[in-house]
Formats: C-alpha cells, structure tokens, sequence
C-alpha cells in the first residue's frame, strides 16, 4: 500500500512540474529568443528597391560589437530577399535610396563566446522611407557558431563573425521577401 502512495504522488509531482513549465515557460528560453513587431506598415504597399543598410547605432554598453560583420551580413542578405543593397561608399556620403535598413544594437552579450561559441545579441531593425517606418522589429537571439565546425569552434574572432552572420540572417528572415511584380 506505501509503495502504492509513494508511486501515486511521484507522478503527481511530476505532473505538476510539467503542467507548471507549460503554464510558465523557462524564463532563460524567453530571454534568448523573443520578437516583438514595433510600430510601422506598408513596406508590402511601397516596395522599396534600392536599399541604404545604415551604419549602426549603439545602444548598449557592450564595446566589442562586430558591426562592419553585421552591417556587410544584412548588405548581402538583401540581395536573396530581392532587394538592391547600395554600396556603402553611396550611404555613406548621403546618395538617394528608396529605403534605409536602420539597425539598432541593443546589446551584444560576449560572455559565452569563449566557452560554448555563442553571443546574445538584440537589435531593433527598421525599414524607413523618409520619416515613414514601412517595417520594425526588435529580436533576442542566442546565436551560436558551433554549427559552423572548424575554426569558428577554437578561434573567438572567427566565431564571433560567425554569430554576427547568423545574427544578421535572423533579422533577414523576419523582412519579408520584395515582391518586384507588385511594384510595377
């Protein structure tokens, strides 16, 4: 009969612990990958073409941020989302585009990197015409460069650029692909 009781209330606790991690999810999973979709529409509208990637802005007291890796990352992405990415020689001496890519580092977190290859990055992306935000997102990512094998697992550098790629293709893949037919 113990052994009975003993068994009955084991599998109480351990229903109660997974019915409690369902209702109230792991706060440190939370933390390394959140979305939230920031105020702006109509890039589906506008359908901006040539795109000025922005230098980014800083906004956190991490001081070793790969911003040239990002920056050189969202440039090429571009392309495989049909967009034209401008030459940063163009942006940066103030030629016309029909949007900016502005990104917004919020933090960059490098106590990881070392040990398991990974950085803990938040950004806030927008695309902007004019004073017009046509799309905005703020992302939390835990990105890792263990996938990548080789160099990247013994070398910092080499995986932090690992993770700004990774980073930057997460914020890729929130902005949707340009729809060249319905720009015409």
């Amino acid at each position: 009969m113990k052994i009975l009781g003993l068994r009955n209330t084991l599998i109480a606790s351990a229903l109660a612990l997974i019915v409690g991690s369902c209702i109230n999810p792991p706060k440190d999973r939370a933390e390394k990958h959140n979305t939230f979709w920031l105020p702006g529409g109509g890039l589906e509208m506008v359908q901006p073409a040539d795109i000025a990637v922005m230098p980014f802005k800083l906004r956190t007291k991490d001081t070793e941020i790969p911003s040239g890796e990002l920056r050189e990352q969202l440039y090429r992405g571009l392309l495989d989302r049909l967009y034209t990415p401008l030459p940063f020689s163009w942006v940066d001496t103030g030629g016309e585009s029909d949007a900016e890519l502005q990104v917004t580092m919020l933090r960059w977190d490098r106590k990881d990197l070392s040990a398991r290859g990974a950085v803990l990055a938040r950004a806030e992306a927008r695309m902007v015409k004019g004073a017009d935000v046509l799309w905005a997102v703020e992302l939390t990512r835990e990105v890792s460069a263990n996938s990548f094998g080789g160099d990247a697992r013994t070398d910092v550098g080499v995986a932090e650029m690992r993770c700004a790629e990774v980073f930057a293709g997460e914020i890729l893949a929130l902005l949707p692909v340009r729809d060249a037919m319905a720009a015409q």
